[in-house]
């Protein structure tokens, strides 16, 4: 599954230098929220943003810790 080129998840993807067993380092979602919101997407929390849910966004690609 490969994500729209101009879509916060393939941004994130390539952010978070996602390996090839689909592991990065952790990361707080404030971080990554702060970081969308620096490069001009809407924010990833509250509002029911989609971005790690498990049916959508990269949830369907990779295993979310929380």
């Amino acid at each position: 599954m490969n994500f729209k080129s101009t879509s916060v998840s393939a941004f994130l993807e390539k952010e978070m230098k996602i390996d090839l067993n689909g592991v990065s380092e952790w990361f707080k979602v404030t971080e990554l929220n702060d970081l969308v919101i620096s490069k001009g997407f809407q924010s990833i929390v509250g509002n029911g943003s989609p971005v790690f849910q498990n049916d959508r966004g990269m949830g369907k690609k990779y295993e979310i810790e929380e």
